[in-house]
């Protein structure tokens, strides 16, 4: 090879979405690097473009040209950048020509492309996350086209990046005449690619407009076909093997698992009635479960379609710009690679759009079926509810009605009753125990949603008539049993007791009858 070489960079970077400021950012930082590292910040002739980079907003710019600068020093090699709005995607371009060796020094020649990427890395540094794809194409003439003695002239020449087994056997000839290889590791998910072009002596012009600009300043074919290229590696990024979206479905397919046997019962009734409030509560809750899976499956399906229609466009330019650029006949190399990479993606992506969608259907019509299966289950519920409580109250009224109806009766005719005076207290506590219990009753049939209020009042009310029993039955016995009346002292424990044998009825009837009367 002669010790004509060169480094071209090309860096990609979304116009909006996901981490597009960082990548603006990095754009932006590389173009300082350019400017004070590599000395460039001259105006590029008959280019009319400014040598700054853009202020905000960069979205706003139309496509095309943005931006250029060359190198201000006139020794050494040239040295340019470019930046370029490709619809939705920046391009920013560098170009750095190795400098000539002095005098004869082959040495030096043949070890420009390890000089040009350090000097690359020591101004720039190590490049963030937040690019669609990151291109090294190391260039280079060569006079001796023999492919064996070629291949291993590259080989020994290569800069020093990580590097796939054998990559300097796997070249292809383009129909310029010029071969290109993949140093990179090949990983299918690789961000970073380092290629190497080498053409006949005397073809430079030709291959700058390969794999640097055609007239404009635009990018060249190559150039576009590797933009498309990283675009389907970045898609493979994010897609991850279809970890997440596996992720999805076996959520909405477990929460699908929780709801079927809650419905099944709900619908055929096979749960005893004691479980039955509990039992619809439950599946009642997990069918919003249900739902809140189904509108995931419903955006991760929708996310995924952008993304395989995004994949199907780029395969799709990286063939037209593979036949633009003479690769597009190739059985092997990088290209293929990439061609190949992109219709796997494709069918991958069918594949889980069809997983996906099964899922969602099944979701959608299993929910559909439980959401009316459970709301005629929880109405039913609730009629026979609205029934308790119309015939309790009912029950309620006729009691309270009557027990006023006697009272005003013994009033209006004086009639007195004939009850010993230290009996009539506990009476009235029993009187008014009924009454709070019967009421506290009568709110729980009438608001469910409130049954821990009413509950405790109907506890109360329930100890109540029991510690009211025990007084009345203390007082009445004790002039006979005692000899006279009871003192405090036998009293209160007597009905302390008797309040909390009723609380405690009350809440063992309530378990087992826990959406009954009591």
């Amino acid at each position: 090879m002669t010790a004509e070489r060169g480094l071209v960079v090309h860096l990609f970077a979304r116009v909006d979405g996901p981490r597009a400021t960082a990548a603006v950012q990095a754009l932006r930082e590389v173009w300082r690097a350019c400017a004070d590292a590599l000395a460039m910040g001259e105006a590029v002739s008959r280019t009319g473009l400014p040598t700054a980079f853009p202020a905000e907003p960069l979205h706003s710019l139309p496509a095309g040209p943005v931006a250029a600068m060359r190198n201000r020093d006139e020794g050494g090699g040239a040295r340019q950048a470019l930046l370029t709005r490709d619809h939705e995607v920046w391009i920013l371009s560098v170009s750095l020509d190795a400098d000539p060796p002095e005098g004869t020094d082959q040495a030096e020649g043949a070890d420009a492309w390890r000089r040009l990427h350090g000097r690359w890395r020591s101004a720039v540094g190590r490049l963030p996350d937040d690019f669609l794809g990151a291109v090294y194409l190391h260039w280079a003439e060569a006079r001796d086209t023999d492919p064996g003695r070629l291949r291993e002239a590259v080989r020994t020449a290569a800069p020093d990046v990580p590097s796939a087994t054998g990559w300097h056997e796997q070249d292809t000839v383009t129909s310029a005449g010029w071969r290109l290889w993949e140093i990179s590791p090949r990983v299918d998910t690789r961000a970073e690619r380092h290629l190497l072009a080498v053409a006949p002596a005397g073809r430079k012009a030709a291959l700058s407009r390969s794999i640097w600009m055609v007239g404009g300043p635009v990018p060249a074919p190559v150039v576009r076909y590797l933009l498309h290229a990283a675009k389907v590696r970045y898609q493979l990024r994010v897609w991850d093997g279809g970890r997440d979206l596996a992720r999805i479905r076996r959520r909405a397919e477990r929460t699908l698992n929780d709801v079927l046997p809650l419905v099944t019962e709900a619908a055929d009734g096979t749960r005893p009635a004691a479980d039955d409030d509990a039992r619809l509560t439950a599946a009642d809750r997990r069918l919003i479960s249900l739902q809140a899976d189904e509108a995931g499956l419903a955006e991760a399906l929708a996310g995924l379609r952008t993304m395989r229609r995004s994949v199907q466009i780029a395969a799709a330019n990286m063939a037209t710009w593979a036949e633009v650029s003479g690769h597009a006949a190739q059985p092997y190399g990088p290209f293929h690679d990439d061609q190949g990479l992109s219709a796997w993606l494709v069918q991958r992506l069918d594949d889980d759009e069809s997983y996906l969608t099964a899922a969602r259907d099944r979701v959608h019509e299993v929910g559909a079926i439980a959401d009316r299966l459970l709301r005629r289950r929880l109405h039913e519920r609730d009629e026979a509810g609205r029934r308790r409580h119309e015939m309790f109250g009912l029950l309620q009224t006729a009691v309270i009605s009557s027990l006023l109806m006697a009272l005003a009766a013994i009033q209006s005719l004086g009639f007195k009753v004939p009850v010993p005076g230290p009996v009539k207290p506990p009476i009235v506590l029993l009187l008014g125990g009924i009454v709070l219990a019967a009421s506290a009753v009568s709110a729980r049939l009438a608001f469910p949603g409130h049954g821990r209020a009413a509950g405790l009042l109907e506890r109360t009310g329930t100890g109540l008539m029991l510690a009211a029993l025990a007084w009345l039955v203390l007082a009445w016995l004790s002039p006979a049993l005692l000899g006279g009346l009871a003192s405090p002292a036998a009293t209160w424990p007597t009905a302390g007791a008797g309040f909390v044998i009723g609380a405690a009825l009350h809440a063992y009837l309530r378990r087992r009858s826990p959406s009954g009367v009591v």
